[in-house]
């Protein structure tokens, strides 16, 4: 005569069960914080190429007149260079410095157009 049969799980896999999962819960969490950190320095960067998308627009309205200069805003630096190449073209050199969690980042631009 045979005994009943064992029904369930031992201790030690119950225990692998929850290293395996811990592990892949801790992973989880670790990407989910590194996608969000990148996301965020995303964020920055696309402020910092719509106030450089601005400048340019500005010089271009007042492409006559504008003149080179600096500004800070909203944790952003902002450098450009006016200079013409005639009285009907313009080029505009600028950089756009702002920090991440990695430090201090600029990201330069350089534009020609005509005046109109």
């Amino acid at each position: 005569m045979q005994g009943p049969k064992n029904r369930g799980y031992t201790l030690i896999e119950i225990v692998i069960a929850l290293v395996v999962f811990a592990t892949g819960a801790l992973g989880l969490a670790a990407g989910s914080a590194i996608a969000m950190r990148e996301m965020a320095t995303n964020g920055i960067r696309s402020a910092a190429t719509r106030l450089a998308r601005n400048r340019q627009e500005t010089v271009h309205a007042a492409c006559r007149t504008a003149q080179s200069g600096s500004e800070t805003a909203a944790g952003f630096r902002s450098e450009w260079t006016v200079s013409r190449a005639d009285s009907s073209r313009m080029h505009l050199t600028g950089s756009v410095s702002y920090e991440t969690y990695r430090g201090s980042h600029t990201d330069p631009y350089t534009v020609a157009f005509r005046c109109r």
